[in-house]
């Protein structure tokens, strides 16, 4: 498992940090949340998370079933959907594969399944068994909203840029925000760090990407995480990913 020590962003400054960088080819963002699951049984409280589409294509992931999320359902409104967790697919749902395209009843609305994960997945820790897009979520307000800070955000480099450059680029978004959101963004500063290092930080196994590549340096590029220190203070939350199948067969008590 790994652990990440970090201050959450305002989704507000992570819709600047990727319409005005010039340093990452992927970034994406993602909140934690808790969703009611019914219709498949006694109801229940599971964990999950509202993501951006382009998180999963940031974090190098595909589908075993169906469809990641589209660029549209991003948008406040956008028609209910959710992909779910190897694991919540099986035992939820008997690991039938003609899920996607069902309809599960969640927080009392029906969400159309749109895929499945592929098992030992799950982001950005090992309780996560749902995602939604953030369209299903956020008002149009919330993406510009810089004083909320609840996101994570990771975000994979171009081809040839230094981590010092990433810093760099980073740091100038975050002293143009500053400038122009003194209310919200006085005394922020931006910091880019290695998903490896900075996310991961009890390193006993490695991440597999689908396809057999893995997060090494000298591989892919590694994805980075953005960090917000605000007034020089850190705040603590505790990510996990589940590089095994273990915590998926474990709601099944198997």
């Amino acid at each position: 498992m790994f652990g990440l020590k970090d201050s959450p962003v305002a989704i507000g400054n992570y819709v600047e940090w990727r319409a005005q960088n010039r340093v990452f080819q992927q970034m994406g963002a993602l909140e934690r949340g808790t969703f009611r699951l019914t219709g498949t049984g006694e109801a229940q409280q599971i964990q999950g998370s509202v993501v951006t589409a382009s998180l999963f294509y940031t974090l190098g992931v595909q589908p075993a079933l169906g469809r990641l999320f589209r660029e549209d359902e991003d948008q406040p409104g956008t028609p209910k959907t959710a992909i779910l967790t190897d694991g919540l697919w099986r035992c939820e749902f008997g690991g039938d594969p003609e899920v996607v395209g069902r309809t599960a009843e969640i927080n009392d609305e029906e969400y159309l399944v749109v895929g499945v994960m592929p098992a030992g997945f799950r982001f950005p820790d090992s309780n996560n068994e749902i995602w939604a897009p953030v369209g299903t979520w956020y008002s149009p307000s919330d993406f510009s909203n810089k004083g909320r800070h609840n996101a994570l955000v990771a975000a994979r480099l171009k081809p040839g840029v230094s981590m010092a450059q990433a810093n760099e680029d980073m740091g100038a978004i975050a002293r143009r925000l500053e400038r122009d959101f003194p209310q919200t963004n006085a005394r922020v500063g931006a910091f880019v760090a290695p998903l490896r290092d900075h996310f991961m930080a009890d390193l006993r196994t490695t991440l597999m990407v689908p396809g057999g590549a893995k997060w090494r340096s000298g591989r892919q590029s590694a994805p980075t995480v953005g960090r917000w220190r605000v007034n020089c203070l850190r705040r603590t939350c505790c990510w996990r990913v589940v590089a095994d199948s273990a915590a998926s067969r474990s709601r099944c008590g198997a």
